[in-house]
């Protein structure tokens, strides 16, 4: 309730990722499928409120209070990698306010047993705890995933430049009819380029992988 409270009270809106509620129990059990349509879950422990109740109350409930089983959030950082910063900052900001409205709207503190140590402890900031699960390493995907284009542009590079080379040392472009000349180069350099490179992009990736990256 107090989640739902501070999206909609003071949280909803452009500048805030879009929260849609959904009732389910076996939330952990679906996620696994759903979240290719949603960039993250956040769970909120079945009951929750009522077990800080009973926590906050001083019975045996406060010994057993785990501040880490209040609210989760799940995400898939290998579909998500960009945007994982902002969605976990929100929801971190969500749980913040939650709490505050939690506080404000029940009036626990007057409610806590403050010669109960435990009971004091159990009113602490319950901990937004992340669930990832599918870790990335972002660093070397990057990598992986750029240094193609990297190559392509060297490919680029020695093929103008061998061009021209070649050009300058047999003076083709003196001796030869201009469109003959183009045409004669592009062919059999972009072949022996193009060959070198087919064989070069997959030795790349063979040895980036083998390197652990």
């Amino acid at each position: 309730m107090s989640f739902r409270q501070a999206y909609l009270q003071h949280l909803q809106g452009d500048g805030f990722p879009t929260i849609i509620e959904n009732q389910s129990r076996n939330i952990q059990t679906r996620l696994r499928w759903k979240l290719h349509e949603y960039q993250a879950a956040l769970h909120v422990s079945f009951n929750a409120t009522d077990h800080l109740a009973c926590a906050l109350g001083g019975s045996t409930a406060a010994l057993s209070y785990n501040h880490n089983n209040v609210v989760i959030m799940i995400w898939n950082e290998a579909r998500y990698p960009a945007t994982v910063d902002v969605i976990a900052s929100s929801l971190q900001i969500l749980s913040e306010s939650a709490r505050v409205m939690y506080s404000d709207t029940t009036g626990v503190v007057q409610k806590i047993n403050s010669t109960n140590p435990a009971a004091v402890a159990a009113f602490s900031n319950w901990a937004l705890i992340s669930i990832n699960i599918q870790p990335t390493e972002q660093g070397s995907r990057l990598i992986f995933n750029t240094i193609v284009m990297i190559l392509m542009l060297l490919q680029q590079f020695f093929f103008l430049a061998t061009m021209n080379g070649v050009a300058s040392h047999s003076q083709l472009v003196s001796r030869v009819l201009p469109k003959q000349n183009y045409c004669y180069a592009a062919r059999h350099l972009s072949s022996f380029i193009t060959s070198a490179a087919l064989y070069a992009s997959p030795a790349r990736s063979g040895l980036f992988r083998e390197a652990g990256l």
